[in-house]
């Protein structure tokens, strides 16, 4: 497998109530509980999304790099166009992530497959093909007072529905909305499943 951040991750046995856990021993133990109402937006689940978290997961470079990027970018006015604040930790996080297999295999992919003229190397003598510099610029650049394609996939867009209730968008990113349950400020009601719940824990 590419990914070396990739996790074990179990769930609860179909049925109702606290089910035994599928693999009690995975890394992350998500509780899905009940479906979602797509007509309200009450509790419909009782528990918090994720019953646990392996610590070491958490103290991975990459997600290390995430959680600091997460805390900067909480904080950044929607309004600027630069990321002054957090070039720094922009950096960092590229850095880190670029020399992932999944990054490398991107990496291979838009030269091979795409035909993009890019250098892998971070010190590229023509700034323009440099990997690193297209990352940032995909990820994060803001165009149109609009946040940037980290924003909304890592962090996700706060705004509120017609009644004034706090809605995210975006917010792609478990670890996110892990460490957002902790604080308290996102709240589970359910799940939304394409299959059968038993078909997805398969998988």
């Amino acid at each position: 497998l590419l990914d070396e951040n990739r996790c074990s991750v179990s769930g609860r046995q179909p049925g109702e109530g606290r089910r035994p856990w599928v693999n009690g021993n995975a890394q992350i133990l998500i509780d899905t509980q009940v479906p979602a109402s797509r007509l309200t937006d009450a509790t419909m689940a009782h528990r918090p999304l994720f019953a646990r978290v392996a610590p070491e997961i958490l103290a991975k470079p990459t997600l290390l790099c995430l959680v600091k990027l997460f805390d900067i970018f909480q904080h950044l006015d929607h309004d600027h166009a630069t990321f002054s604040k957090a070039e720094e930790a922009v950096d960092d996080f590229i850095k880190i992530v670029a020399r992932t297999a999944v990054m490398r295999r991107a990496f291979r992919y838009a030269v091979d497959t795409l035909g993009l003229d890019l250098d892998e190397s971070d010190e590229s003598q023509d700034s323009s093909r440099s990997w690193q510099k297209q990352i940032r610029e995909v990820w994060f650049t803001r165009a149109g007072g609009r946040p940037c394609a980290f924003e909304h996939i890592f962090v996700g867009n706060l705004s509120e529905d017609s009644d004034g209730h706090p809605v995210a968008g975006g917010l792609h990113c478990w670890l996110k909305f892990y460490l957002e349950e902790l604080r308290g400020t996102a709240r589970y009601l359910g799940y939304f499943y394409n299959r059968s719940p038993k078909e997805a824990l398969q998988d």
